[in-house]
């Protein structure tokens, strides 16, 4: 039995979303660290 679409569509969604938020807080932690190698 497979998945109905807008359940795929919804867990394409998601997932993108964690993925932009695991991104950003990534972006967070390399641009806002403190500067040790420098």
């Amino acid at each position: 039995m497979s998945l109905p679409p807008v359940f795929f569509l919804y867990n394409i969604h998601y997932k993108n979303k964690m993925t932009v938020l695991l991104l950003k807080t990534a972006y967070i932690k390399l641009f806002y660290k403190p500067p040790i190698i420098l």
